[in-house]
């Protein structure tokens, strides 16, 4: 498994906990991470560089089964500046799943709402066999984040 956007490391703990001992995690994220016990593997990079994949695929040793994404962009307030940081990331984090994921796997991805995130959600429906939205419970009231969870990722045609 992949977390991108893995500071502080909550997740990958739980993360770890899912794929156990025999599995592995790689976290990554621009932030270093307090080193976490094996399986979980920690990157301190930028996954939106296009050498990105290549140092989380050595680091993970083969395909991922799955990759998380809890990353969010620093806001700025200005509407299209914030709408492009976060068109960035979604654009990143497809990428990498379509070059370490293996096909069937999975991709849970945080979105905001936006004129952007509809183009992004059509995109994910043409690579992936299942794709919906995920607000979970217990964020605040005034937070508008929610999740893609896309499933069955396609073969590369």
């Amino acid at each position: 498994m992949v977390e991108l956007g893995a500071w502080p490391g909550g997740w990958l703990q739980r993360l770890a906990e899912r794929v156990g001992p025999k599995g592995r995690v790689v976290g990554v994220d621009l932030r270093e991470i307090d080193p976490l016990a094996p399986p979980v593997e920690l990157l301190a990079l930028d996954f939106t560089l296009p050498d990105a994949a290549e140092a989380i695929r050595s680091a993970l040793g083969g395909p991922a089964d799955a990759i998380f994404s809890d990353a969010a962009p620093k806001l700025t307030g200005i509407v299209h500046v914030d709408r492009g940081a976060c068109e960035e990331l979604y654009d990143a984090g497809l990428a990498i799943a379509e070059q370490l994921l293996r096909p069937g796997g999975r991709l849970i991805l945080k979105g905001f709402p936006g004129p952007e995130a509809q183009a992004f959600r059509d995109q994910l429906r043409r690579k992936f066999g299942r794709v919906r939205e995920v607000r979970p419970e217990g964020k605040r009231a005034t937070s508008k984040e929610f999740y893609w969870v896309a499933l069955d990722k396609k073969p590369p045609s």
